[in-house]
C-alpha cells in the first residue's frame, strides 16, 4: 500500500495543478464571454473613429475639388431593423451627397455589414456596392475592382470601420481609371486617413475575438489528459503482478 501512495504522490499533485490552471482559464473564458452565447460583440458593426472620418472627408473633399465629382461613404447594419452605422462626404461627416443639390455627379461606396450570433450556423456576411448619379452607372466599375486593393468582403466582416474608409478614399481612383476623371493631384501633406493597421483575416467573431485563450484551454485539457494517462500507467505498474 505505502508503495502505491509514493508512486501516485508526484502524479497527484501534477494532476491537481493541471486542474486547478484550467478551472482558472475556464473561469477567465466564461467571464469573457465565450460560452456565454452572447451575441453583443459578433452582432454590433463598429462605427469609424471620428478622426479617421475628418481626415477621410479632407481626402474626399481634394479630389471632388480635383475631379469635379463628390465622394461618399455609408456603413450599414444589416440585422434586424437596417441602420446606417456611418455616413459621411466630401461635404462633411454624415452628410449624404445624393441628397446635396451641390452634387450633380457623386459617387458613393455602400457597404451593408450582417453579422450573426456565433452561435448560428450561418457566417458573417458583407454587401458591397457601388451607387453613382445616372451619368455615372453605366461606365463605373462595380465593386469587384476594390478586390485587387484588398477590399474584399473578407476585409469589410473583420474590420468594416476601416474597410469603409479605405474604399471611399479609393473611389477617386476608380473613378480616374475609367476615364471619368482627371487623376488626383498629390497633396504635398497629406493627411492620415484610416487607421493604417493591417485588416485582420477573415474568419469566425469566436476565434477572431478569442483565439489566444482558447488555444491555452486546449492545451491544458491535452496536459490534463497526459497527466491522467501518466497516473494511470503508474498505478498499472505498481499493482503485484
Amino acid at each position: 500500500m505505502s508503495k502505491d501512495i509514493d508512486d501516485w504522490g508526484p502524479v497527484r499533485k501534477t494532476v491537481l495543478w493541471v486542474v486547478v490552471i484550467a478551472g482558472i482559464v475556464g473561469f477567465s473564458l466564461w467571464s469573457e464571454g465565450v460560452f456565454s452565447g452572447s451575441a453583443e460583440m459578433s452582432t454590433t458593426v463598429p462605427a469609424p473613429e471620428l478622426a479617421a472620418r475628418q481626415a477621410t472627408v479632407a481626402e474626399l473633399q481634394h479630389a471632388a475639388q480635383a475631379q469635379g465629382v463628390c465622394y461618399g461613404w455609408a456603413l450599414v447594419d444589416g440585422l434586424g431593423v437596417v441602420s446606417n452605422v456611418s455616413e459621411g462626404s466630401n461635404l462633411g461627416d454624415g452628410t449624404a451627397i445624393y441628397q446635396e443639390p451641390s452634387c450633380p455627379r457623386w459617387v458613393q461606396v455602400r457597404a451593408t455589414i450582417y453579422y450573426t450570433d456565433e452561435l448560428s450556423e450561418l457566417s458573417d456576411s458583407a454587401a458591397v456596392e457601388i451607387v453613382s448619379s445616372s451619368d455615372l452607372t453605366a461606365q463605373l466599375p462595380t465593386a469587384a475592382a476594390l478586390d485587387r486593393l484588398g477590399l474584399d468582403e473578407g476585409a469589410f466582416v473583420d474590420s468594416p470601420d476601416d474597410a469603409i474608409l479605405l474604399a471611399a478614399m479609393a473611389l477617386p481612383l476608380l473613378v480616374h481609371e475609367a476615364g471619368l476623371a482627371a487623376a488626383v493631384p498629390r497633396r504635398v501633406a497629406a493627411a492620415t486617413a484610416a487607421p493604417s493597421a493591417p485588416l485582420d483575416e477573415a474568419g469566425n467573431d469566436l476565434w477572431r475575438s478569442r483565439w489566444l485563450p482558447l488555444v491555452v484551454a486546449m492545451v491544458l485539457m491535452v496536459l490534463a489528459g497526459a497527466g491522467l494517462a501518466a497516473g494511470w500507467l503508474l498505478r498499472r505498474r505498481a499493482r503485484p503482478s
